[in-house]
């Protein structure tokens, strides 16, 4: 088996035990704090009436939901069967069905024809990828000054590489939380690429999560925290590699 194909089996397995009730998510993740920078993602996507999209890592449907509603011709796909099934039965219980197409298929080696998506979109997907297989696909299947917009973890910050080396059972072996330094690389076929970050002092409120009798005031934390954020990380936007999360949109 070659480091792909293993790469691959291993994503596969954790995420299908994932979609079948694993208990695999953080405690912090029952306050959902990464839904704001997804609704900023969808403000950034704009109208989507007649817009083919590709949705990467389809998960349980959630966003998948979101943009078919919107108006877009969706393809989606996952490494994970269970996620596949999980997000077709979602789309069906919502009546959305013929508003997509679902696959099993890996970021690495995309079936879809050259130029043929307005939009690529994805949720903390890019860091479980094969990166320099995956770009030059992304970059292949959109169309010329087509867009990929995405959101990924960074790695920057000491304290959450800890929480990551003490906390392996969240996560595959075989993930790598982005670097902005690196952006401009591993973007570089790309015409422009941008980045906003998020999550830096909004992380102690994440921490408050795991403090029992603390949950209860996270919600206006999180708000206090989020707002100073956006002020300290526009002032000293080298702020941002300490932060948790960023946004990235390329065009081709």
């Amino acid at each position: 088996m070659n480091d792909l194909e293993s790469r691959l089996k291993s994503e596969k397995e954790f995420h299908d035990s994932k979609y079948t009730g694993g208990d695999l998510y953080p405690a912090h993740y029952s306050a959902r704090p990464t839904v704001p920078i997804y609704h900023e993602m969808l403000r950034d996507l704009g109208p989507l009436e007649a817009k083919t999209v590709l949705e990467y890592g389809c998960g349980d449907g959630w966003c998948t939901v979101d943009l078919c509603r919107g108006g877009a011709d969706v393809r989606s796909f996952d490494i994970s069967d269970e996620a596949v099934r999980s997000t077709k039965a979602t789309l069906a219980r919502q009546g959305l069905s013929e508003h997509a197409e679902i696959q099993v298929m890996s970021a690495e080696k995309l079936s879809y024809d050259d130029e043929s998506f307005d939009v690529a979109f994805g949720f903390a997907i890019l860091h479980h990828l094969d990166l320099q297989l995956a770009i030059p696909e992304l970059y292949r299947v959109l169309k010329k000054g087509g867009t990929g917009i995405f959101a990924e973890p960074l790695q920057g910050n000491p304290i959450l590489r800890l929480y990551r080396h003490l906390t392996p059972q969240f996560r595959t072996a075989d993930e790598e939380p982005m670097e902005i330094a690196s952006f401009q690389k591993i973007f570089s076929e790309f015409s422009a690429v941008q980045h906003k970050e998020y999550y830096l002092s909004g992380q102690a409120a994440l921490a408050m999560l795991h403090i029992p009798g603390l949950r209860r005031i996270y919600p206006w934390t999180q708000k206090a925290f989020w707002s100073l954020d956006e002020t300290l990380l526009s002032a000293i936007p080298a702020l941002g590699n300490w932060a948790w999360y960023s946004k990235i949109i390329v065009t081709k």
